[in-house]
């Protein structure tokens, strides 16, 4: 039985949205959920549910508006910047700032949390970044600018800077969309191999519904009805997913585990 000291994000009663004019927005309240150390977690749901409002919540861009985070244990809340830095990554949608630098300068911004403050790289930086390069046998392009990047490249290396910045936590918004379905699959089987071989706690959202229920340890299903939690073979057996979408357009088939257009 896992114990507290193994749940590296704890979600308790979170309530999620923003506050405009002094009211505030709710988008999605009563949510609980622990993600555990090593796992990979997908955060699926239709569009404007609040997949990316909790991803951004989750890595203290925006607040929360009441309940609960605890990272490893401690309130989210608590944590110093620099502290924060070297626990929890993040891989957002959002363009790079400069397209124009070399991958291998691209994911030596990850070392930023460990560096002095000119940012210079010590040999254990380096060690860090190459050995980054090599698992995502990034070699080839270690010195090409980002521009000449495929959005599949791209995204790999955006993935090998959060590994740089060695954290036990790494989020990500998004991170297959653009991609064909090749480099979807590849983008999500490296996540996975990733969380099972380092144990680092994976946490992402997407619309790749049937790929996540192949390729994830949990789910955080967001729908209109609640929000589930649990193995995709638990929300299956449970019919989470036959609520996920309006029944007149499409249907979930728990056998093939896919969804159905309804004729």
């Amino acid at each position: 039985m896992s114990t507290v000291s193994h749940n590296e994000i704890t979600v308790t009663g979170l309530s999620i949205g923003y506050r405009h004019k002094k009211k505030e927005v709710v988008i999605a309240s009563d949510l609980d959920f622990k993600v555990l150390k090593g796992q990979l977690t997908a955060i699926v749901g239709r569009n404007g549910i609040g997949k990316s409002t909790l991803l951004r919540t989750l890595a203290r861009i925006q607040p929360a508006l009441s309940g609960i985070i605890q990272i490893k244990g401690t309130p989210l809340t608590a944590y110093r910047n620099l502290a924060w830095a070297k626990i929890t990554s993040l891989v957002l949608t959002e363009p790079i700032a400069s397209k124009n630098l070399t991958v291998f300068e691209l994911i030596a911004l990850g070392r930023q949390p460990y560096t002095n403050w000119i940012g210079t790289l010590t040999a254990s930086d380096t060690h860090k970044i190459n050995e980054v390069i090599d698992r995502l046998t990034l070699n080839t392009i270690a010195h090409r600018k980002c521009f000449e990047l495929s959005d599949g490249q791209l995204q790999r290396v955006l993935i090998a800077r959060a590994l740089a910045q060695d954290t036990q936590i790494i989020l990500l918004d998004e991170p297959t969309s653009h991609l064909d379905l090749h480099h979807k699959v590849s983008i999500l089987k490296l996540l996975k191999k990733i969380a099972q071989e380092t144990q680092k706690t994976i946490l992402f959202t997407s619309h790749e519904i049937e790929l996540a229920i192949q390729l994830c340890d949990k789910m955080l299903l967001m729908g209109s009805d609640g929000f589930p939690f649990g193995t995709p073979r638990h929300l299956t057996d449970t019919g989470a997913f036959d609520k996920l979408f309006p029944h007149e357009s499409v249907t979930f088939n728990s056998e093939t585990q896919t969804f159905q257009v309804r004729d």
